[in-house]
């Protein structure tokens, strides 16, 4: 499972926005990553999520999908990158 999706499952289970970025900072391809693709990559899983939840409305589904766009806008506000337009 590729690091970034971990995230909203992390967040399920408790974990906050920071403990779970802190989780993808353990990896060293994540902490190399240029910040535009981080955040690429999770608004690719934010989009997934609300594609999956538009295609199948199970309570989890949309849980993880709120968890998915959650940390993508704490990776927006944190590496400084704009919101898409």
């Amino acid at each position: 499972m590729p690091k970034a999706r971990r995230q909203s499952y992390l967040l399920e289970a408790g974990h906050t926005l920071v403990e779970a970025d802190a989780f993808a900072n353990r990896f060293s391809s994540w902490r190399a990553a240029p910040a535009e693709a981080k955040e690429a990559f999770a608004a690719a899983n934010a989009a997934t999520w609300r594609e999956i939840t538009r295609a199948d409305a199970a309570p989890w589904k949309a849980v993880m999908a709120a968890h998915a766009v959650a940390f993508h806008a704490h990776l927006q506000a944190t590496l400084g990158t704009s919101p898409a337009r």
